[in-house]
């Protein structure tokens, strides 16, 4: 049932009269922009893609990007604020007999963050091969703003303590590590990561100071020569 909206909402938009996908309007692009949002792996997410610089609309579909190996779709859905019909299968497909300037909402897509993601930071979800048209013989020109999902990865840290490095020892400052994944951060809550070379300490050496043979005598021991650390 949901292809066959698809399919005559489809022909709905390339086949109204007065809508000649030839033809180039002029003006104020209309721009398509998804909202973004912060989540862990196994979280269930929403996006939210809104109509801004409206010049009036009556046909438009797209569809969407995104990484597969971290992002799982669930479901996509019109709000409705545009009116007309809408459906989503593949793409999001819409038609108004007449044209409309609303700005705001006019859909959610709903993603399920993989679980098995050990690396995170932003995912860009995108919006691909968008058509927009007006009621009056004219494909309008359009702004695409991605958004997308800025994934956060929950370490388990364990504080390791600072030790002083000697003089031929390394010591290391105070640090903290994930007992999951091995990686090493300078705070506590996992916000700054450093890597192995960050956190030594370089052993210091001696700091040795020369003394000169003496001979022994009568009354004194002697020495030979040597150096000696004041520091170990």
């Amino acid at each position: 049932m949901k292809r066959l909206i698809t399919f005559l909402l489809a022909l709905i938009l390339f086949t109204l009269p007065g809508w000649n996908i030839t033809a180039d309007a002029q003006g104020d692009e209309l721009v398509l922009s998804l909202s973004s949002v912060e989540a862990s792996p196994g979280d269930t997410i929403e996006l939210v893609v809104s109509i801004e610089s409206n010049p009036g609309i009556a046909g438009m579909q797209f569809g969407f990007e995104y990484d597969n190996s971290k992002l799982e779709l669930l479901e996509g859905e019109p709000t409705g604020g545009l009116g007309g019909l809408a459906n989503f299968v593949t793409q999001y497909v819409w038609a108004n007999f007449g044209d409309t300037t609303y700005t705001g909402e006019i859909f959610k897509l709903s993603f399920k963050v993989k679980d098995n993601i050990s690396e995170g930071g932003l995912t860009e979800v995108g919006i691909t091969g968008a058509i927009v048209g007006n009621w009056a013989q004219e494909v309008l020109p359009y702004q695409i703003k991605p958004g997308g999902v800025n994934i956060l990865i929950k370490h388990n840290l364990e504080r390791v303590e600072a030790k002083s490095a000697t003089c031929t020892e390394a010591g290391n400052i105070t640090y903290w590590k994930c007992t999951d994944c091995g990686k090493l951060f300078r705070d506590g809550e996992g916000k700054e990561e450093i890597d192995a070379q960050s956190i030594v300490l370089p052993s210091l050496g001696h700091n040795a100071g020369h003394f000169a043979a003496v001979d022994p005598t009568c009354q004194d021991t002697g020495n030979i020569e040597y150096w000696y650390c004041d520091r170990c």
